[in-house]
């Protein structure tokens, strides 16, 4: 009796277990991307006069004003500027070279084309940084 007592516990501990056992989800681990939706939030200015650092500052968007860019799979993206319920769209398209980000977008009041370089680029799931300068990187005031 104590044996069939004994095997009906195990049993009932095994059964249980099955039971109780739930499948394990599979984690998803993905990489931060470029792709996505991007809001302005600060820029972050520091200022040389004839290669001499002057200064540095955080300048936030004025209120009233947003600008944001979004970055699609395929390489194009979407600059929105809005100031005062107005809205401006600038398209085109964006490379990343190592750290290096290259946007070429059209300007849609006179259909020119303009292309800028940042680099130092760095994203991640919530933020993304980089460093611009002014056209050419050559201007000296």
């Amino acid at each position: 009796m104590k044996f069939k007592f004994l095997y009906l516990c195990i049993a009932a501990i095994c059964v249980f277990n099955i039971f109780s056992c739930k499948e394990q989800e599979e984690e998803v681990t993905s990489s931060p991307s470029i792709v996505g939706t991007w809001e302005l939030y600060k820029v972050h200015g520091k200022f040389y006069v004839s290669n001499r650092y002057e200064r540095d500052t955080i300048i936030f968007p004025p209120s009233g004003t947003s600008t944001i860019f979004i970055m699609n799979e395929n390489k194009t993206m979407m600059q929105i500027y809005t100031e005062n319920g107005e809205t401006d769209t600038f398209s085109g398209t964006y490379t990343i070279i190592g750290s290096t980000l290259v946007t070429t977008l059209k300007d849609p009041t006179d259909n020119s084309t303009y292309t800028d370089e940042y680099d130092n680029v760095y994203f991640s799931f919530t933020e993304l940084n980089m460093t611009g300068y002014d056209p050419n990187k050559t201007y000296p005031d």
